[in-house]
């Protein structure tokens, strides 16, 4: 059994990046708004999230108690302090802001998998506290807190929060995860039209139809075309549609991310069909403009995503 447990985590790691350790490696630079951001909203910066859930991860676990580990509050405060130098206080944030009070359940039984809120689950809050006599105390597999600290990460670099959005207190956090989004997604299209200008006679990103129709100024038409592709050999026009996902961690994200392909009017489908419809109609204008023939040209659709579904 513990072989299995490790051959899904390991398949986990390898899908998620590595939160950043005490040694390493270098924080990525095109993160460092969401660097400050975050500080402002939890009192710690991303790379000491990092660092914090790195020492918490790789804890000594004591055979009496594996696979987790039980720890006094105080002790595991001096050694996150000593493996990863980050401040006492900021290191208290952290504790508070990713444990779940294990008096939220009213069962004599402790049984977090249990919690329904979206941000009381073990994937999100890895640390259980639990309060005895005068003193705290902490419950955490050292898997468990790895892979949600890779989960945190997997939804930042990706411009994504594994929480509500909403709930944050500031709107520099929400800006910074805004403008990520916006990175991501456009180096994204860049990719797709680069690999489909290697595979086709000719191909570009349409955010402009006026040059279609030999007109000055501007024509938005159905919006912007990732990629409109030329196939001389097949005689056929592409509309391409680049769209990066994120993996959802709920069926609440997985419902959300149909509903934003499929739900009408607005939905990736129908713009796309709009703008295949655009470009179908008026193909005679847009194979002239690239002084080709129109006779025998057909016109294709299609999505391109960074995951298969």
């Amino acid at each position: 059994m513990a072989d299995f447990y490790k051959e899904v985590i390991d398949e986990l790691k390898a899908e998620i990046p590595v939160p950043i350790s005490p040694e390493g490696p270098k924080f990525p630079t095109n993160l460092e708004d969401i660097d400050q951001a975050f500080e402002y909203e939890y009192t710690y910066s991303l790379q000491e999230f990092g660092k914090i859930a790195y020492s918490i991860a790789h804890y000594p676990v004591v055979d009496a108690h594996a696979p987790l580990t039980y720890i006094e509050e105080t002790d595991l405060i001096k050694y996150i302090e000593k493996i990863s130098k980050v401040k006492k206080s900021r290191i208290e944030a952290f504790l508070e802001n990713m444990s779940i009070n294990h008096e939220l359940l009213k069962n004599e039984v402790i049984e977090p998998w249990k919690y329904k809120s979206r941000p009381n689950r073990l994937m999100i809050k890895p640390l259980l506290k639990i309060t005895q006599g005068s003193g705290d105390y902490y419950l955490f597999g050292n898997w468990v807190v790895d892979i949600s600290a890779r989960v945190w990460f997997s939804q930042i670099v990706n411009g994504r929060l594994p929480i509500n959005i909403e709930s944050l207190k500031s709107k520099q956090l929400k800006d910074a995860l805004q403008n990520q989004r916006q990175r991501v997604s456009k180096q994204f299209e860049d990719e797709v039209l680069e690999t489909i200008k290697r595979m086709v006679t000719f191909a570009e990103r349409v955010t402009d139809y006026a040059k279609f129709f030999g007109m000055k100024g501007s024509l938005p038409g159905p919006g912007e075309i990732d990629t409109l592709a030329i196939d001389k050999q097949l005689k056929k026009v592409f509309v391409f549609e680049a769209k990066d996902i994120v993996r959802g961690l709920t069926p609440r994200d997985v419902k959300n991310e149909m509903q934003s392909f499929f739900k009408s009017p607005d939905g990736y489908v129908y713009k796309l069909l709009k703008k295949y419809d655009f470009v179908k109609r008026n193909l005679g204008k847009i194979l002239y403009y690239y002084n080709i023939d129109e006779k025998g040209w057909k016109v294709e659709k299609a999505f391109v995503t960074s995951l298969l579904r």
